[in-house]
């Protein structure tokens, strides 16, 4: 009997996702940080994976340098609801495993050593402290390149705040060109925060943009043959080629459509309908609905041509390439539930999409505020004060940070940001949350 390995994404061949992962790679060995942009489920966690544990895909792109690179896989999901203490120990716990998993018994030690005393101090100051002064180690005396890759960074944006990014600079500052970050997101930052929440970080991230494809071919026939040799059945080649068809080889759709058949040996050339019956389809058509904007639901929806949706592959032109997807966009009744604020769990709800996941603390802020104040004007000052009570002074808090929120915070709502209907600007006076 055969026993897998610890990880997964060690099995894959060493061309998987070649594509990004070289560009990964060029902003990295240039010292800057960057973010990697796709859909759910196209394999955004497969590349931190392969980095993290895939030494055949780590000696491609590292061919001299493979010993003094070093990958840190760190799950913001685990923590997308811890503050900042939570986050920056996880960090660090984060970077003490990765170095014990890759036997790198020397700074591994070193590393527990230092986590164990800060940990037993409970202070942030000290531990933010001696995290520099593992950076320093590993990176100017043991000459290690650190990077870490944020996987579902998206998760956490919530809650993620200007102190957050304040600290990776810190870090970045002590070790310089031997230390970078992958932020891996369905979205830019740049979209989902302003300027002024990531300044201190933007110089090394903002336009460092890798697009996921829609679909990796290598990923996606490692996981047929996986899937062959694990079950004991083959998959029809015309059937693959079907299935390719209608998921465009999105790499989890693909991986549900294989399962689906292998398991049900379904024979009939009506796959659409086959298909569109298994939850499991359904969940990861439902998945990628929610992490679009109104307006590229819209664009998908009536064939309109879209700039990101092109980036990210679902789109051609205007031709969609999950013909799965635009089925099941089809077949949703248009969402007219209202917006609300649930009391009981406090989330912000349309519908069974919580809304409040998606949002920033500032979006947050504002919406809830709107929300509790429907059909009302709020004036400029307010908004301020809403948004931005709990720092020292607001008196910094210029036109253009609220121009810039309400930018984000129509993109997430309207369905024609250009044309808001549910955020509406009143001239002269401020702005009114209005739902027909």
């Amino acid at each position: 009997m055969s026993i897998l390995p610890a990880h997964f994404e060690s099995l894959y061949p060493e061309n998987a996702c070649e594509t990004e992962i070289e560009a990964l790679v060029s902003y990295i060995k240039e010292g800057n940080s960057a973010q990697l942009i796709g859909l759910p489920g196209v394999g955004r966690s497969h590349v931190s994976g392969f980095l993290s544990y895939n030494k055949g895909i780590r000696e491609k792109h590292f061919p001299t340098k493979l010993g003094f690179v070093h990958f840190v896989n760190v799950n913001f999901s685990e923590i997308r609801e811890r503050e900042l203490h939570d986050v920056m120990k996880f960090l660090f716990l984060s970077l003490s495993s990765s170095l014990k998993e890759r036997g790198m018994k020397k700074e591994h030690e070193y590393v527990a050593a230092h986590l164990r005393e800060s940990l037993s101090y409970q202070d942030e100051l000290v531990l933010t402290q001696t995290l520099k002064g593992v950076i320093d180690f590993l990176c100017l005396e043991q000459k290690l390149t650190i990077i870490f890759l944020c996987d579902r960074f998206e998760e956490y944006v919530p809650r993620v705040t200007s102190a957050f990014f304040a600290n990776l600079r810190a870090l970045r500052d002590r070790a310089k060109y031997r230390l970078s970050y992958v932020f891996f997101l369905s979205h830019p930052l740049e979209e989902n925060l302003g300027e002024e929440m990531y300044s201190d970080f933007s110089d090394f991230v903002s336009g460092h943009h890798v697009f996921m494809r829609l679909s990796d071919p290598v990923s996606v026939s490692f996981r047929r043959e996986y899937l062959e040799k694990l079950t004991q059945k083959k998959v029809d080649e015309k059937v693959y080629k079907e299935l390719l068809l209608l998921t465009g080889g999105h790499v989890r759709l693909m991986k549900i459509a294989m399962e689906s058949v292998l398991s049900q040996q379904i024979k009939s050339d009506n796959f659409e309908q086959f298909l569109l019956q298994q939850t499991t389809i359904l969940s990861a058509l439902k998945s990628i609905k929610n992490a679009l904007r109104p307006e590229e639901i819209t664009a998908l929806k009536e064939g309109e041509e879209n700039v990101f949706l092109e980036k990210v592959g679902l789109l051609k032109g205007k031709d969609i390439q999950i013909p799965l997807l635009k089925i099941y966009l089809l077949s949703i009744q248009d969402e007219k539930e209202k917006i609300i604020l649930d009391l009981g769990s406090q989330n912000i709800l349309k519908g069974s999409v919580v809304l409040s996941d998606t949002l920033t603390r500032a979006e947050l802020r504002l919406l809830r505020y709107l929300l509790e104040h429907e059909g009302e004007i709020i004036e400029r000052d307010t908004i301020v004060k809403v948004v931005w009570g709990d720092v020292e002074s607001t008196e910094g808090v210029s036109d253009q940070a609220i121009d810039q929120l309400l930018f984000r915070l129509r993109h997430k709502l309207e369905t024609d940001p250009a044309h808001p209907d549910l955020i509406q600007t009143v001239k002269g006076r401020g702005v009114k949350f209005f739902q027909t």
